[in-house]
Protein backbone atom coordinates (compact mmCIF):
# COMPACT_ATOMS: atom_id res chain seq x y z
CA UNK A 1 0.00 0.00 0.00
CA UNK A 2 1.41 3.00 -1.11
CA UNK A 3 1.73 6.47 0.81
CA UNK A 4 -1.68 8.49 -0.82
CA UNK A 5 -3.79 5.31 0.12
CA UNK A 6 -2.59 4.86 3.57
CA UNK A 7 -3.19 8.86 4.36
CA UNK A 8 -6.61 8.38 2.64
CA UNK A 9 -7.56 5.19 4.71
CA UNK A 10 -6.53 7.07 7.68
CA UNK A 11 -7.17 10.37 7.28
CA UNK A 12 -8.06 11.49 11.13
CA UNK A 13 -4.33 10.04 11.97
CA UNK A 14 -2.64 11.48 9.22
CA UNK A 15 -4.30 15.03 10.09
CA UNK A 16 -3.03 14.32 13.54
CA UNK A 17 0.52 13.75 12.12
CA UNK A 18 0.48 16.75 10.04
CA UNK A 19 -0.93 19.09 12.67
CA UNK A 20 1.94 17.77 14.98
CA UNK A 21 4.75 18.37 12.41
CA UNK A 22 3.78 21.61 12.10
CA UNK A 23 3.85 22.56 16.09
CA UNK A 24 7.10 21.09 16.10
CA UNK A 25 8.50 22.86 12.95
CA UNK A 26 7.46 25.89 14.75
CA UNK A 27 8.78 25.23 18.09
CA UNK A 28 12.17 24.86 16.27
CA UNK A 29 11.62 27.78 14.07
CA UNK A 30 10.94 30.13 17.68
CA UNK A 31 14.14 28.44 19.54
CA UNK A 32 15.98 29.42 16.25
CA UNK A 33 14.61 33.30 15.97
CA UNK A 34 17.52 35.68 17.37
CA UNK A 35 17.55 39.21 19.10
CA UNK A 36 19.70 41.98 17.60
CA UNK A 37 22.48 40.79 20.27
CA UNK A 38 22.92 37.58 18.92
CA UNK A 39 21.11 35.84 22.08
CA UNK A 40 18.25 33.54 21.41
CA UNK A 41 14.76 34.80 21.93
CA UNK A 42 13.84 31.88 23.34
CA UNK A 43 16.28 31.78 26.18
CA UNK A 44 13.54 32.54 28.83
CA UNK A 45 11.72 29.68 27.92
CA UNK A 46 11.56 26.75 28.76
CA UNK A 47 11.07 22.77 27.51
CA UNK A 48 11.17 19.62 28.68
CA UNK A 49 13.88 17.13 28.69
CA UNK A 50 14.21 13.50 29.98
CA UNK A 51 17.46 11.84 31.19
CA UNK A 52 15.77 7.90 31.32
CA UNK A 53 14.69 7.26 28.18
CA UNK A 54 10.69 9.00 28.85
CA UNK A 55 10.23 7.49 32.37
CA UNK A 56 10.62 10.60 33.87
CA UNK A 57 10.59 14.55 32.78
CA UNK A 58 11.49 17.84 33.55
CA UNK A 59 11.22 21.43 32.68
CA UNK A 60 15.02 22.94 31.64
CA UNK A 61 15.89 25.77 29.29
CA UNK A 62 14.63 25.65 25.61
CA UNK A 63 17.93 27.35 24.63
CA UNK A 64 19.44 24.08 25.17
CA UNK A 65 20.47 21.84 22.27
CA UNK A 66 20.30 18.16 23.19
CA UNK A 67 21.75 15.83 23.89
CA UNK A 68 22.89 18.46 26.49
CA UNK A 69 24.80 17.79 29.76
CA UNK A 70 21.99 18.31 32.53
CA UNK A 71 23.42 18.00 35.99
CA UNK A 72 25.87 15.16 34.78
CA UNK A 73 23.46 13.34 32.78
CA UNK A 74 22.71 13.12 29.12
CA UNK A 75 19.33 14.81 28.38
CA UNK A 76 17.19 14.15 25.32
CA UNK A 77 14.02 16.77 24.60
CA UNK A 78 10.86 15.31 25.86
CA UNK A 79 7.35 15.98 23.83
CA UNK A 80 4.74 15.94 26.37
CA UNK A 81 1.36 15.12 26.26
CA UNK A 82 -2.13 15.10 27.90
CA UNK A 83 -5.16 13.23 27.31
CA UNK A 84 -7.12 15.32 30.40
CA UNK A 85 -6.56 18.71 30.40
CA UNK A 86 -3.20 18.16 32.37
CA UNK A 87 -3.88 15.58 34.79
CA UNK A 88 -2.14 12.83 33.64
CA UNK A 89 0.73 13.85 31.30
CA UNK A 90 3.22 11.69 29.62
CA UNK A 91 6.30 11.89 27.01
CA UNK A 92 5.16 10.87 23.82
CA UNK A 93 8.34 10.83 21.82
CA UNK A 94 11.75 12.04 22.68
CA UNK A 95 13.72 14.63 20.41
CA UNK A 96 17.50 15.43 19.35
CA UNK A 97 20.16 16.94 17.01
CA UNK A 98 22.52 14.81 15.58
CA UNK A 99 26.01 15.26 15.85
CA UNK A 100 26.37 17.50 12.82
CA UNK A 101 23.24 19.44 13.29
CA UNK A 102 24.21 20.08 17.01
CA UNK A 103 27.82 21.58 16.06
CA UNK A 104 25.79 23.34 13.38
CA UNK A 105 23.72 24.84 15.72
CA UNK A 106 26.65 25.83 18.39
CA UNK A 107 28.54 27.53 15.31
CA UNK A 108 26.17 29.65 14.69
CA UNK A 109 25.30 30.66 17.84
CA UNK A 110 28.92 31.39 18.65
CA UNK A 111 29.50 33.51 15.23
CA UNK A 112 26.58 35.26 16.46
CA UNK A 113 27.91 36.29 20.34
CA UNK A 114 31.17 36.95 18.55
CA UNK A 115 29.33 40.03 16.55
CA UNK A 116 29.56 37.65 13.18
CA UNK A 117 25.93 38.82 11.34
CA UNK A 118 26.39 36.89 8.63
CA UNK A 119 25.60 33.06 9.90
CA UNK A 120 23.06 31.71 7.53
CA UNK A 121 20.31 28.86 8.47
CA UNK A 122 21.18 26.19 10.29
CA UNK A 123 20.25 24.09 7.61
CA UNK A 124 21.99 20.66 8.87
CA UNK A 125 19.94 21.50 11.72
CA UNK A 126 16.43 21.57 9.55
CA UNK A 127 17.25 17.88 8.49
CA UNK A 128 19.62 16.49 11.57
CA UNK A 129 16.35 15.68 14.04
CA UNK A 130 15.63 12.39 15.56
CA UNK A 131 12.83 11.13 17.20
CA UNK A 132 12.21 8.08 18.81
CA UNK A 133 9.96 6.75 21.18
CA UNK A 134 10.51 6.29 25.33
CA UNK A 135 12.01 3.22 25.49
CA UNK A 136 15.69 2.10 25.50
CA UNK A 137 14.61 -0.43 22.62
CA UNK A 138 13.49 1.79 20.55
CA UNK A 139 15.46 3.28 17.91
CA UNK A 140 15.96 6.94 16.94
CA UNK A 141 14.63 8.09 13.08
CA UNK A 142 15.56 10.96 11.24
CA UNK A 143 12.39 13.32 11.79
CA UNK A 144 12.85 13.70 7.44
CA UNK A 145 11.37 10.15 7.32
CA UNK A 146 7.57 10.84 7.10
CA UNK A 147 6.45 7.63 7.77
CA UNK A 148 8.44 6.64 10.55
CA UNK A 149 8.51 10.38 12.01
CA UNK A 150 5.18 10.61 11.21
CA UNK A 151 4.19 7.27 13.69
CA UNK A 152 6.31 8.24 16.37
CA UNK A 153 4.98 11.57 16.43
CA UNK A 154 1.19 11.05 16.48
CA UNK A 155 1.15 9.02 20.09
CA UNK A 156 -1.83 7.68 21.07
CA UNK A 157 -3.50 8.72 24.38
CA UNK A 158 -4.76 6.18 27.01
CA UNK A 159 -8.06 4.73 26.13
CA UNK A 160 -7.90 6.67 22.57
CA UNK A 161 -9.18 9.79 23.38
CA UNK A 162 -7.97 13.08 21.69
CA UNK A 163 -4.33 14.66 23.19
CA UNK A 164 -2.99 17.70 24.09
CA UNK A 165 0.61 19.07 23.29
CA UNK A 166 2.16 20.68 27.16
CA UNK A 167 4.12 22.90 27.35
CA UNK A 168 6.48 23.75 30.99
Amino acid sequence: MGLRESIGEHRAWAGVAGALLIIAVGVFALREVRSPDGASAAAAAQAYYSTDDGAHFFPASADLVPPCDIEGKTAVRAIVFTPDDGKTKFVGYLERYTPQAKNEIETNRAALKAGNRNVGPPTAAMNGIEVKKPGASNPWVPRSNPQKAGAIMSPTAPGGGALELVMP
